[in-house]
């Protein structure tokens, strides 16, 4: 499917953004047990387990820091209306200062209010957009820790994925048959290890092939995946109110051939009625069916 082979690309593209749900979902395919040897473990090194978890919190840390920044800034641009605004007033004040001399206390009163305003509006605009850089530079940092914690998972699965291919492939080609309680039988995980095996290299080869567009094909996929995923859910509710439509009219057919059983008439256009809503109630299934189809 299209999301199988955006999540296997990506392993094998530096820099693909994978999340923790992705990670975890490529590692619980592989199928091996997940642990670090003591070569690993004198290298400080976790298992993959491990670092999708520290992903996947700092995916949250990022998240948080995210929304944050957001609040900042909407928070900012309320302020620097708000300052735009109590400018204009100012001025206004000033302007009607100058036109109504025999309003002059009641536009002074106005003047000082508006430059109360804007002395508040400014330190206002101050603090918040300190808090605005804080948070741009917080979300950078974090950002810049969570591509270097994708990429390292990334990594990781790569190499599980090479201990897993390689090591397997070697112990099936020199020992070639196993032997338990006296029947010798050739392994079906030979095969399966060499289908994994070739999916491995055809996928290296397609990547090595691609070179610095391989990233643009793991966008490309992502794109697909979405569209597909909301055609789906299109064609899926459009479904459903054809099936809605097809049960009214179902037990309108039925009240119609109650009637013609009772009076014996030969109600063309009714039948003609319940041979269309059957076919909308086919129709239906059939984009059931087409919307499941596409992913």
């Amino acid at each position: 499917t299209v999301i199988d082979r955006r999540l296997n690309l990506s392993v094998f593209v530096p820099n693909s953004a994978i999340s923790s749900d992705e990670a975890m979902h490529i590692l619980d395919g592989l199928n091996t047990l997940d642990k670090v040897s003591v070569v690993d473990r004198m290298m400080l090194k976790n298992t993959v387990q491990y670092e999708i978890e520290a992903l996947e919190e700092l995916e949250e840390n990022y998240y948080t820091k995210a929304d944050e920044r957001n609040m900042a800034d909407i928070e900012y641009k309320d302020k620097l209306e708000a300052l735009q605004q109590a400018e204009v007033n100012a001025q206004a004040a000033m302007e009607a200062e100058k036109r109504a001399r025999e309003a002059l206390e009641a536009a002074e009163r106005l003047v000082a209010n508006s430059r109360q305003d804007l002395a508040e509006c400014s330190k206002a605009l101050t603090q918040v957009d300190a808090w605005r850089k804080r948070t741009v530079a917080e979300t950078e940092r974090v950002h810049q820790q969570l591509d270097r914690k994708r990429e390292m998972v990334r990594k990781a699965l790569l190499r599980k994925e090479e201990e897993y291919i390689q090591p397997s492939a070697t112990n099936l080609s020199s020992s070639g048959s196993t032997t338990i309680d006296n029947d010798v039988f050739t392994s079906t995980s030979t095969s399966t290890t060499n289908n994994l095996s070739e999916s491995f290299s055809i996928m290296a080869n397609d990547v090595q092939q691609m070179g610095d567009t391989a990233i643009n094909e793991v966008i490309k996929l992502r794109k697909e995946e979405t569209f597909l995923s909301t055609e789906c859910q299109r064609l899926e509710e459009r479904a459903s109110r054809l099936r809605s439509r097809a049960r009214k009219l179902r037990l309108r057919s039925e009240g119609i051939r109650s009637a013609m059983k009772k009076n014996g008439d030969g109600l063309s256009e009714e039948e003609e009625d319940v041979k269309l809503l059957e076919e909308d109630d086919e129709f239906g299934g059939q984009e059931e069916r087409r919307g499941g189809a596409l992913l």
